[in-house]
């Protein structure tokens, strides 16, 4: 499961943001992916998904959650979104 969260500098919750899903995410063994706003990738995802409020999180190149959540918040959004990956069918190659 992909896992960005998008930052800007002049943010003030930011730091704290990625703090938390920094954490959360290693509680879940997960992958974080951190982008700033002003990288190539960064921009393109914020455009792409029509972001004006930062730090996003999108997972699976969505976005789910923007602000800076609370820790509960956090958990049980990657709860949700690893029980719909799990309930995918896989795909046969």
């Amino acid at each position: 499961m992909q896992l960005q969260l998008i930052l800007t500098d002049n943010c003030s919750s930011c730091a704290q943001t990625r703090k938390l899903w920094e954490t959360v995410c290693d509680e879940f063994q997960l992958e974080l992916i951190v982008l700033n706003l002003d990288s190539p990738d960064g921009k393109k995802l914020a455009n792409t998904n029509a972001l004006k409020t930062f730090p996003a999180l999108l997972v699976e190149g969505r976005v789910r959650m923007v602000g800076l959540p609370g820790a509960q918040s956090a958990r049980k959004l990657l709860e949700t979104e690893i029980t719909k990956q799990a309930s995918k069918p896989a795909i046969n190659p």
